[in-house]
């Protein structure tokens, strides 16, 4: 039975439909409705924090770290981006550019430091319009140290 076949049965003829009961508590009938014309970050320059740092796969099976920033001023204040570094040759232009703009601590063209030092540092995203399965997103295009005469936004810092 092929996907186009399954999403025409009537679920009444499934072995234990019960349209009373539902996992979620949500009807059949129920609208789902969303405002998605806000959803993305317009390009630009943003002040931002690093909210979450973790390790990962990528879907070609690289090692990967995963940084999730969160904008701290603005109209988009509390919106997170992410950026994924692989952990490659042909990408660790990208880890060096995150660390370096975190200021985080290099010795020998190597990156060692812990979660807790990485989490709260402050840099500016620039933001671009990508797209994703043919849906525009905002995406990190790159990430900027700090500036040093400038003080950080008072309304953020969740820390």
């Amino acid at each position: 039975m092929n996907k186009k076949d399954t999403d025409q049965t009537d679920p009444s003829t499934l072995v234990g439909y019960d349209p009373a009961s539902t996992e979620t508590g949500a009807s059949q009938g129920e609208l789902f409705e969303a405002d998605l014309s806000e959803a993305s970050i317009p390009a630009g320059a943003y002040a931002a924090q690093l909210t979450d740092l973790f390790k990962d796969v990528s879907s070609s099976g690289n090692d990967m770290w995963v940084w999730e920033f969160t904008i701290a001023e603005g109209q988009h204040l509390g919106q997170t981006l992410r950026t994924y570094t692989a952990l490659t040759a042909s990408a660790v232009w990208k880890l060096a550019q995150v660390v370096r703009a975190l200021g985080l601590p290099m010795k020998d063209n190597r990156a060692c430091f812990s979660h807790k030092d990485a989490i709260g540092r402050w840099v500016i995203l620039g933001v671009k319009t990508g797209s994703y399965q043919g849906v525009p997103r905002a995406e990190i295009g790159d990430v900027k140290p700090w500036p040093v005469d400038r003080q950080h936004p008072v309304e953020a810092t969740p820390f």
